[in-house]
């Protein structure tokens, strides 16, 4: 098996984009009687395309290859012309499939086809104006011809990652969500289209919402992940992905099911670059996950694949060292600053209370403003019990911040959680409203 590490792409798997529900379509596609003689007496291609396209005719995919790379710049013509003939959906379906076929068995032809494919689509906007089945078609010529070079057409780069992210979002048919994954991977195969891809931002915020969302599909759930572990070996995008997406908890989150191995070893090795490319931003929410004791747990299986196993002991040595050199206070700023709080131990430690409490007041008091404006989101009503009650904490052992409390206007919006719909929230504000309050009498 090729090592997820060190995998360097000459050219693209041909399973790669293997899609049932797009193949289907192209299959529907190659058995339509295309009437290339009456298209020639119409002038909708002329005499010599005609020729050419009926050398093709009826070849399988061997002697189709030898047939267009004896003539490699004459076919390069021949296909990009079929691409701009407009009003005829059968020949650009025969254009999309002939040119994917050859793509995918050779590189030599790609060098001359695709540069000349991506100054072709600069001219117009090509993807909006295709039927459904024509955009699939469309699509995976467009991803693979991607694999080779990057692409120079910005316009059509764009268009067809808010396509595929439709797809991702949208769609009710998981071959159709499953065939955009594919191609988000082919895109992303060449490093200058991650930083791109990352820019646009639609696709990639689409792209994990599907990934919460995803159920029972370990295919799909595959695919997600494998362009996850892609963006992630871009240092600057490693140290963006957690702040943007909170990822790593959804990494962890899907690392505790029980998952195939080839799940195991892509989270794994995603977990490995996050660390590798950009420890400082992401180790504290790492350790936080408690994706240490995850490792360790992992470690006590039985793994048949090498990079998995590596992947374990890179991560088990490497968060060793990260929580020795991290306090336990690095931890809750990093978990106070994602703005959703869970019980972890720090909350209900009195030793952390008592040693960290006026860190709460370093940088203007950054980490306490956090906490109120949790208190402020009320769709997350684990957050709200927890940022009650760490107020409440605050108060017991820095009775002079009552100043600060009242100043950056959380009394208010304590005392109404006291009627919150859950018993937690409600148990949490009234305590906090206790220590307010009880700080008043003792003034």
């Amino acid at each position: 098996m090729t090592s997820l590490q060190t995998m360097e792409v000459s050219t693209p798997p041909p399973a790669m984009l293997n899609n049932q529900l797009v193949d289907e379509v192209a299959s529907n596609a190659r058995t339509r009687a295309i009437p290339w003689r009456a298209y020639e007496r119409s002038h909708v291609i002329d005499e010599k395309l005609c020729e050419k396209v009926l050398k093709l005719d009826g070849l399988n995919l061997d002697a189709r290859v030898q047939v267009v790379l004896e003539n490699g710049d004459a076919y390069t013509q021949v296909f990009l012309k079929m691409l701009q003939i407009e009003g005829h959906d059968d020949i650009f379906a025969f254009a999309c499939i002939n040119i994917s076929d050859i793509l995918l068995v050779s590189r030599d032809w790609a060098n001359i086809f695709v540069p000349l494919f991506f100054e072709m689509l600069g001219s117009k906007s090509w993807i909006e104006s295709l039927a459904s089945d024509e955009k699939l078609l469309f699509v995976k010529l467009f991803a693979l011809a991607c694999v080779y070079q990057p692409c120079t057409a910005a316009k059509e780069f764009t268009f067809v990652l808010e396509y595929l992210g439709s797809l991702l979002s949208d769609s009710a048919d998981t071959q159709l969500k499953l065939f955009a994954a594919q191609c988000v991977v082919a895109i992303l195969y060449l490093k200058p289209h991650r930083r791109a891809f990352w820019t646009e931002k639609s696709c990639s915020m689409r792209l994990v919402e599907m990934l919460r969302t995803v159920s029972g599909d370990p295919q799909l759930l595959y695919y997600g992940l494998l362009n996850l572990w892609l963006l992630s070996f871009e240092p600057e995008i490693a140290k963006e992905m957690n702040k943007r997406f909170s990822c790593i908890s959804l990494l962890a989150e899907i690392a505790r099911a029980d998952q195939k191995e080839k799940i195991y070893r892509i989270v794994l090795a995603i977990f490995v670059n996050l660390l590798k490319y950009a420890r400082e931003e992401n180790a504290s929410t790492v350790l936080l996950e408690r994706v240490d004791s995850l490792v360790k747990t992992l470690q006590h299986r039985k793994w048949s694949d090498e990079d998995l196993v590596a992947s374990l002991t890179y991560l088990d040595e490497t968060l060793a060292e990260c929580s020795r050199q991290l306090s336990n206070f690095d931890i809750y700023k990093t978990e106070v600053e994602s703005g959703h709080l869970h019980w972890s131990p720090s909350h209900r430690s009195e030793e952390f209370w008592a040693r960290n409490v006026k860190k709460l007041n370093d940088d203007d008091s950054a980490v306490l403003k956090q906490l109120i404006n949790i208190l402020q989101n009320p769709q997350d009503v684990k957050s709200l019990a927890v940022a009650c009650h760490d107020i409440g904490c605050y108060l017991q052992h820095y009775p002079e911040g009552r100043s600060f409390v009242i100043k950056y206007g959380a009394k208010p919006i304590i005392m109404q959680l006291m009627n919150h719909s859950n018993s937690e929230v409600r148990f949490e504000a009234l305590s906090t409203v206790q220590r307010l309050m009880s700080q008043v009498w003792n003034d």
